[in-house]
């Protein structure tokens, strides 16, 4: 969302057109998907970038010169569910609204932007780098900045001075990681096929239907079916994501952008509702900070296992080597219930001399497979911001899906009382 304090809706059109076309010299939104025997490539095809790539949000019809939120989400779930242009050839597409929305109930216009990216093309931590790169001022940017991604990597470089040297040291590390991967890899499928991924709940379906509902915030209501005890989520985990937040608009221009998917997954059990009796693992007046603890404990096996680097040579090199096919029969033995990606983004971005100012980023995390849901958490601004993705088959009700995304405060803020009475010793 980008708050407009001087521009009309044509002017700021305009003016995101001319920033967002910055991006074109990067050669992978060029790429065209293509299948031959089983395997997906890319190919480069020739694109009109401003006509082909980029356009305006669909408009709808309101008494006031604002929409509400209310009417924004209708918005994004009519582009979230439209198909790609030229019959989904095309692999990112930019919507650029031209409605200003009532967000913050303030005297400023704020225009919603949607950036639409297949995610074989870049995961969301290259994407954001993209932004800085061509949408922050650098006027932003004081002389000496303080922990600089600059001066961090000047650091690790100064690590190694002999060049050789160091092409030694990292083809031993990864010699060494290649035969820790395949000796232990059986063990991580038989907890994989046993374990975490064995989801069996309502939220867990099959047979989707490829049309999503997606939420940020919504009214509060108590009614709700039986959650499961246990719920498996695949967590996207991308090592570069430590340096958004310190990335700064010098730090990194256009001509550096690299896109590319470096992530990998780990899965994570997570303790939904064991029971509310004094005899549960889960005594009533306690319920979010016994969970937190069983997450810290699942959290710090996590850390001295070799699942992140199993599933890295998994998505890099076997999804390369192996078919389509192979790779689903694999992933359909994968029961987890959502997807949940969870980063700290860059500090805050404006434009033209803060004439422009994205005021909120929103993360719509794409579906893994068969797991209809996903969960897209990023803070910003100093801010949480969070975002909802469920296929229809699941919740059919758009306000069961806005009540998803807002109930994630509401146990936020039971965790903050219960830390509070925790350290005070009452619980």
């Amino acid at each position: 969302m980008v708050r407009c304090e001087k521009y009309t809706s044509e002017e700021f059109y305009e003016i995101c057109k001319t920033v967002m076309l910055k991006a074109s010299l990067l050669k992978r939104f060029y790429a065209s998907f293509c299948n031959f025997f089983g395997y997906t490539y890319m190919i480069k095809q020739e694109l009109d970038v401003l006509n082909d790539c980029m356009g305006k949000m669909k408009t709808v019809d309101c008494p006031k010169r604002r929409i509400n939120k209310s009417q924004l989400y209708k918005l994004l779930n009519y582009h979230s569910n439209a198909p790609m242009p030229k019959s989904g050839k095309i692999v990112c597409q930019i919507l650029i609204g031209t409605q200003p929305v009532d967000w913050n109930n303030d005297n400023c216009d704020y225009y919603p932007v949607v950036f639409k990216i297949h995610h074989a093309v870049s995961d969301g931590i290259a994407l954001l780098k993209t932004f800085v790169a061509v949408i922050a001022d650098k006027l932003e940017v004081s002389e000496d900045p303080i922990n600089s991604l600059k001066s961090f990597k000047q650091e690790k470089e100064d690590l190694f001075v002999n060049n050789q040297l160091k092409m030694f040291i990292n083809g031993l590390e990864k010699l060494k990681m290649f035969l820790l991967i395949i000796t232990l890899y059986p063990s991580l499928a038989v907890a994989y096929f046993t374990y975490k991924a064995n989801d069996t709940n309502i939220l867990h379906n099959t047979s989707l239907k490829q049309q999503t509902l997606i939420g940020i915030n919504a009214e509060k209501s108590t009614n709700c079916i039986q959650p499961p005890q246990y719920i498996t989520i695949a967590i996207p985990i991308n090592v570069n994501a430590a340096e958004l937040p310190s990335l700064r608009p010098g730090d990194v221009t256009i001509d550096d952008m690299n896109l590319s998917n470096s992530y990998s997954l780990v899965l994570l059990r997570l303790p939904i509702a064991v029971g509310n009796d004094k005899k549960s693992e889960f005594p009533a007046n306690s319920q979010v900070i016994k969970r937190v603890k069983l997450i810290n404990q699942e959290i710090d096996i996590l850390k001295n296992s070799f699942e992140y680097q199993i599933n890295l040579f998994f998505m890099q090199v076997v999804c390369a080597i192996f078919p389509q096919f192979f790779i689903k029969l694999i992933l359909d033995r994968m029961h987890c219930t959502t997807v949940a990606s969870i980063f700290a983004g860059p500090p805050k971005m404006t434009y033209d001399n803060r004439k422009l100012v994205l005021t909120d980023i929103i993360a719509w995390i794409a579906h893994m497979h068969n797991t209809g849901t996903s969960l897209g958490i990023i803070t910003y601004d100093d801010r949480l911001h969070v975002a909802v993705n469920v296929d229809k088959a699941l919740i059919s009700d758009q306000n069961d899906v806005q009540r998803i995304a807002d109930d994630i405060y509401k146990y936020l803020d039971i965790l903050e009382k219960e830390v509070e009475a925790y350290s005070t010793g009452d619980l």
